[in-house]
């Protein structure tokens, strides 16, 4: 992701909202010339004591999750966090311009011991493996995050952390209620018609009110489940889906009504993704599927309906994924 970032555009990937007429047009993948990151990186004279073990680079190397703005049209991505990397920065790659930017500079004076509180001293989050707990809330127009492993000593975080993306600040918001359990692999997710957050810990589902700023359990007493899990929104047939490294079956709830929904099974068929706990997917409304990518040229389309995959591949793909995952 230091590099150009390939997109796959439409129809294997929805990948921009209308107006970004500046994207290449066609089936398969393009590479966004001059959309590194590493340009775009805090000075390390100007911003001392934040290089850690890894630098920059551990922004998208370390575990990162992205959120996808689809007010501005734009990938979020925040990442860093343990002895990797001690800025906090967040990154913005545009679809509308197709440039990135950093879009406020890194808190200085990171913490030299082992602390919990997930904070730097200006009130901001820390920097974390963001892993999968990031998401784009489109009516507040801010990213949500879910604690994170911090610095410098990867001690998981379960604040509820939200960025205004108009005012650029931080809020944590100290919600109400029972929410997930801090640790990595929560599987946060965003539901727009219902204005929730749903995330599932090792064993219960839960649900975050952005109107109440409370979480509660949504569906508990469930079947335990390991740490890499990820997980889609099915919006047509109202799912939250998730499944497990190595395990070829989808797990899913009703989010359709209320809080008590138990969790169901869809066993898998010539899906290959789910054996990798790092893969990015996401649901695509143009084809009724969900798109996962895990490295190279394919893709695989999966079958929300009966679990089936099938694998369509275009050349010019990004290559082999990073090895700490594709989160968002």
């Amino acid at each position: 992701m230091m590099r150009g970032w390939p997109i796959a555009c439409a129809p294997l990937l929805w990948c921009a909202t209308a107006g970004a007429a500046e994207l290449p047009q066609g089936v398969g993948w393009h590479v966004l010339p001059d959309t590194e990151i590493r340009p775009h990186c805090p000075d390390e004279q100007q911003f001392p004591g934040l290089q850690a073990n890894e630098g920059c680079d551990a922004v998208t190397q370390d575990w990162a999750g992205a959120a996808f703005d689809t007010l501005q049209n734009r990938l979020l991505v925040r990442g860093g966090g343990h002895a990797g990397y001690f800025g906090n920065e967040v990154y913005a790659l545009s679809l509308e311009t197709l440039t990135v930017e950093r879009l406020y500079d890194p808190s200085l004076n990171p913490p030299t011991g082992c602390v919990n509180d997930g904070k730097m001293p200006d009130g901001k989050p820390q920097a974390s493996h963001t892993y999968n707990h990031l998401a784009y809330v489109d009516h507040l127009d801010a990213m949500f995050e879910l604690g994170g492993a911090g610095v410098p000593c990867g001690y998981f975080g379960d604040a509820t952390w939200v960025l205004d993306l108009k005012t650029l600040e931080w809020k944590d918001m100290q919600p109400s209620g029972a929410g997930p359990k801090p640790n990595f692999g929560n599987s946060v997710v965003y539901e727009p018609s219902s204005k929730r957050v749903f995330a599932r810990d090792d064993f219960d589902l839960h649900v975050y009110d952005t109107t109440t700023n409370t979480w509660s359990i949504f569906s508990g007493e469930s079947e335990g489940l390991s740490d890499y899990k990820t997980a889609i929104i099915d919006p047509v047939r109202k799912r939250y889906m998730l499944y497990v490294q190595g395990d070829p079956t989808l797990y899913g709830y009703d989010i359709a009504g209320g809080a008590g929904a138990s969790m169901q099974t869809l066993a898998t068929s010539g899906c290959n993704f789910v054996n990798d706990a790092f893969a990015g997917w996401q649901y695509d409304p143009v084809q009724d599927r969900a798109v996962a990518w895990s490295g190279g040229d394919s893709v695989e389309l999966l079958d929300l309906d009966t679990g089936e995959c099938s694998t369509v591949t275009h050349p010019g793909g990004p290559g082999p994924a990073l090895d700490n995952g594709t989160y968002g």
